[in-house]
């Protein structure tokens, strides 16, 4: 409207850069400040209402100095329009043929959107190759883990074995009677290795092969 054309006439670096700006002339007269249309926060029915408030002019008069502004308005869009001819004239043929390149662009564009879904898909597949070697490796790890912890509870329950066995037919308590430090580094070893073997099974349970051990 009339704010949007005072806007460009009365800031220059809006027209041609080497153009000066269009001059608004016969606006001091005006019983409104032209500038008012600019701002922010301006509204009709603020700008009416300030003026009735006023109580300075009447609205027939800001009527006519409206329709005053508005004509000359035109006259200055008439001048513009006439000094940047040129400018209006390759704009509109710069525009013409638009259509043809726009629709030239649409199958390259196209074709570019088809590749980028392949790749795309490529990606995505090869996340979940990725992600699915990844949950096998750990699955892998755990298991070679429990494995060693199982072989080693295997290795302990021989090795307790083997002590008991040394303790001959009498038992530790035969042993004790006849020499208490020996009887005594017996019960600490085999002590030792329960001790160990407890370890290993807490860290092993709900493994299957665990029942394997049991009696």
């Amino acid at each position: 409207g009339t704010s949007s054309l005072h806007w460009r006439y009365c800031h220059p670096r809006m027209s041609s850069e080497n153009a000066l700006p269009i001059q608004l002339y016969g606006t001091s007269s005006l019983c409104f400040d032209k500038d008012d249309f600019m701002k922010p926060n301006f509204t009709v029915d603020n700008f009416v209402r300030v003026h009735q408030a006023s109580g300075s002019i009447g609205l027939e008069t800001l009527r006519d100095d409206l329709g005053v502004y508005l004509k000359i308005l035109r006259s200055a869009m008439i001048e513009l329009i006439n000094r940047d001819y040129a400018d209006f004239v390759n704009l509109s043929t710069n525009l013409t043929g638009l259509d043809r390149l726009i629709d030239a662009l649409k199958t390259p564009l196209g074709q570019l959107r088809e590749e980028v879904l392949s790749v795309q898909k490529l990606l995505d597949d090869a996340i979940e190759t990725t992600s699915h070697d990844l949950a096998r490796r750990q699955t892998i790890t755990k298991q070679k883990a429990e494995l060693h912890r199982l072989t080693q509870i295997s290795y302990r329950l021989e090795r307790l074995e083997a002590l008991l066995a040394s303790g001959g037919e009498g038992g530790i308590d035969e042993m004790s009677g006849n020499n208490g430090q020996e009887s005594g580094d017996l019960v600490d070893r085999l002590a030792s290795e329960v001790n160990h073997l407890n370890f290993l099974v807490s860290h092993c349970e709900g493994a299957a092969l665990l029942n394997n051990f049991k009696p």
